[in-house]
């Protein structure tokens, strides 16, 4: 009895723990859709001059491993001829680097990723690797390496 007391309360102290409860950031861990919630660069918090352009930036990952990204740009930009941006392809998540490719247009960004919980991830990659995927957005003139932070909707 006092073994089993003994036990109980040595798994309770350390949280149970086990390698199934880990968080995994493979293919299934993306599925669903994200919104953008941060932008930082080498230069700090770009979130507030990407809300001025951007009215908002959603991704939807299927489980067949497509993709789809849409930046619904202001409507000043919208007037001024940049139309919203839609990028759809595939992608790939990469658990033991981390890291999460996507592929569109003959054009294949990888970003280190990192997580804490089901709900919110943030993507890294170098400015000019984010400016070609986001294209019109470039003139933006991010810096360094930018983390794009976003949660699940």
């Amino acid at each position: 009895m006092r073994l089993a007391l003994f036990t109980l309360l040595f798994l309770v102290a350390t949280g149970c723990d086990s390698s199934s409860d880990e968080l995994r950031l493979d293919n299934d861990y993306y599925v669903g859709s994200w919104e953008l919630v941060s932008v930082s660069d080498g230069n700090g918090d770009q979130t507030a001059l990407i809300n001025t352009l951007v009215d908002d930036l959603t991704a939807d990952f299927e489980q067949d491993g497509g993709f789809r990204l849409d930046a619904d740009l202001n409507s000043l930009l919208n007037t001024l001829g940049q139309e919203d941006i839609v990028i759809e392809g595939t992608y790939t998540a990469q658990p033991d680097v981390p890291a999460l490719v996507l592929q569109a247009d003959g054009f294949a960004p990888s970003f280190q990723v990192s997580a804490d919980t089901r709900e919110t991830v943030a993507l890294t990659a170098p400015a000019a690797v984010v400016g070609q995927l986001l294209g019109p957005l470039d003139a933006i003139n991010l810096a360094g390496d930018v983390t794009l932070t976003v949660r699940r909707i």
